[in-house]
C-alpha cells in the first residue's frame, strides 16, 4: 500500500512539473494579443475608461430628481420656557411671567424633493464630463499602441537573439569539424602545433561567445514575457521567424495626416475642455433655478404611548428657488481670464504637436532608408566573408594555406554576422518608428 502511495505521488509530482514546465508558444500576433489582455498597464488603462464612464453618470445624476426622508423625535425632559410681558396678564409694565409651551414628546417625518431646473455650469459641466471619458477612452488606444510597439521591439530583439545563437551554433559545429581533422593532421605530422593551438583558442572563444549568446536569448525572452504580461518564470517559445529583407515592405508614402495620431485627438479633446472650461465660468453669471416640494407629518403628545394613535398634523409646500449673481469681487473675471490663457496654452500645444510630428516622420523615413542601405551592404560583405571563410578552410586542408588565415576569415564571417543582424533589426526597428509616428501602427492588430 505504501509502494502504491508512493508511486502515485510521484505520478503526482511528475505531471505538475511537466505541466509548470509546458513551453507556451507565440507568434507576434499572439503575444501582441496576449499582451492586449495580461498587460497590468493597459488593464488599467481600461479601467480609467470603466471610471470616467461612472463619472459621467455621477454628475448627470446631479441634474436628476433628489429625494430625501426625515424622521425626528425628541423628548422634552423639561418644556422649554418662554418669557411673557406682564402687563399681558394684568401685571405690571416692565416684568415678564415665565410660561412653558407645548408637549413632552414631539414626533416627525417628511418627505422633501428638490429638482434642479436650470443651472448653465451644470449642462457645461455633463459635455465636459462626455469629453473626459472620451480622454480616457483615447488614453487606452494610446495604451494599446504602446503596447504594441514594447510587444513587437522585444518580439523582434527575442528572434535577433535565437537567430544569433543559430549562427553561433553552426559556427562551432563547422569549426569543432575542423579542429578534429587539424589534430588527426598534426598526429600524422603534417602541420604545426601552432595550427592546433590557434584553432583552439578560437573554438574557446565561440564557445564563450555560445554562453553570452544563450544569456542574452534568456534575458530578451525575459523583457518579452515582462511586456506581455506573461510571468517571467514561465517558458515560451517564439514561432515566428526573423524577416529577411525581402519581407521589408516600401516605405509608406503616406502623407503627415495628424489625426491619424492618437496623441493629436487627445490634444483635439484637451482644446475642447479648454473651450468648454471658458464657457463654464461665463455661465457663472447666469441664474440658476431650484424646484422643492416637501410632505411632513407631526405629532405632539406629552404621554409617550399616545403617539400612534394620537393626532398626525400634515404640512406640505412646493416652491422655487431662483439664485442671481451680482457681483463677486470680480472672481469669475479672473477665472474667465485664466481658462482663456489655457485655451492659448492647448492651441499652442497642437500647432507644436503638428510640426513635432512632422520632424519625427522625416527622421524616421530618413532612418529607414539609411537602414535598409546599410544592410545591402552588410547583405554582400557577409556573402563575402561566407566565400572568404570556405575558401580559406579548404585551402588549410590542402595545405596550401595557414591556420592563421582560417582564424582570420572566422572572425570576419562572425563581425559579418552580427552586422548582418544588427542592419536587419535596425531596419525593422525603423519601420516600426516610422509607422508609429505615421499613426499607422496598430492596423495591423
Amino acid at each position: 500500500m505504501k509502494v502504491r502511495t508512493l508511486i502515485f505521488g510521484l505520478l503526482v509530482s511528475f505531471e505538475s512539473w511537466a505541466q509548470g514546465s509546458a513551453i507556451q508558444w507565440f507568434g507576434l500576433q499572439e503575444a501582441v494579443r496576449y499582451a492586449l489582455e495580461h498587460q497590468p498597464v493597459h488593464r488599467n488603462a481600461e479601467l480609467g475608461v470603466a471610471i470616467s464612464r461612472r463619472s459621467v453618470q455621477e454628475v448627470i445624476g446631479i441634474g436628476l430628481p433628489q429625494v430625501t426622508a426625515k424622521a425626528d423625535f425628541t423628548h422634552y425632559l423639561e418644556l422649554p420656557t418662554s418669557l411673557i410681558p406682564g402687563e399681558f396678564f394684568g401685571g405690571e409694565p416692565g416684568t415678564y411671567i415665565p410660561v412653558q409651551f407645548g408637549t413632552s414628546y414631539n414626533t416627525g417625518a417628511g418627505l422633501t424633493l428638490t429638482q434642479l431646473l436650470f443651472d448653465g455650469r451644470y449642462l457645461l459641466g455633463v459635455k465636459a464630463a462626455q469629453i473626459v471619458q472620451e480622454l480616457a477612452s483615447k488614453e487606452a488606444q494610446r495604451s494599446r499602441i504602446a503596447v504594441i510597439e514594447q510587444v513587437s521591439k522585444a518580439y523582434l530583439t527575442a528572434l535577433m537573439a535565437e537567430q544569433r545563437q543559430m549562427q553561433v551554433a553552426s559556427n562551432l559545429k563547422s569549426l569543432n569539424e575542423l579542429l578534429k581533422n587539424t589534430e588527426a593532421l598534426y598526429a600524422a605530422g603534417f602541420v604545426e602545433q601552432l595550427d592546433v593551438d590557434r584553432l583552439r583558442v578560437s573554438y574557446n572563444n565561440l564557445l564563450a561567445e555560445q554562453e553570452k549568446v544563450s544569456f542574452f536569448v534568456q534575458s530578451s525572452k525575459d523583457l518579452l514575457k515582462f511586456q506581455m504580461g506573461l510571468p517571467v518564470q514561465a517558458e515560451i517559445g517564439l514561432t515566428d521567424s526573423l524577416p529577411s529583407v525581402e519581407a521589408v515592405s516600401l516605405i509608406p508614402a503616406l502623407a503627415t495626416d495628424p489625426n491619424q495620431r492618437i496623441e493629436y485627438r487627445m490634444l483635439q479633446d484637451q482644446l475642447r475642455l479648454a473651450e468648454m472650461n471658458v464657457k463654464r465660468y461665463r455661465a457663472g453669471y447666469w441664474p440658476s433655478l431650484y424646484g422643492a416640494a416637501s410632505l411632513q407629518v407631526q405629532s405632539q403628545e406629552n404621554r409617550l404611548k399616545d403617539i400612534p394613535s394620537g393626532t398626525w398634523y400634515d404640512m406640505s409646500l412646493v416652491g422655487l428657488s431662483l439664485n442671481v449673481p451680482i457681483f463677486d469681487g470680480l472672481s469669475k473675471v479672473r477665472q474667465i481670464q485664466g481658462a482663456k490663457l489655457e485655451l492659448l496654452r492647448a492651441q499652442n500645444n497642437m500647432e507644436l504637436f503638428e510640426n513635432s510630428m512632422n520632424l519625427e516622420v522625416r527622421t524616421a523615413r530618413g532612418n529607414l532608408e539609411n537602414a535598409l542601405r546599410s544592410l545591402k551592404v552588410n547583405e554582400e560583405n557577409l556573402e563575402l566573408a561566407d566565400k572568404v571563410m570556405r575558401s580559406s578552410r579548404i585551402k588549410f586542408e590542402q595545405q596550401v594555406g595557414s591556420s592563421l588565415e582560417v582564424t582570420e576569415a572566422e572572425a570576419s564571417l562572425k563581425n559579418a554576422q552580427i552586422a548582418y543582424l544588427t542592419s536587419l533589426y535596425e531596419v525593422w526597428l525603423a519601420k516600426l518608428e516610422l509607422e508609429k509616428a505615421l499613426g499607422t501602427l496598430d492596423k495591423n492588430f
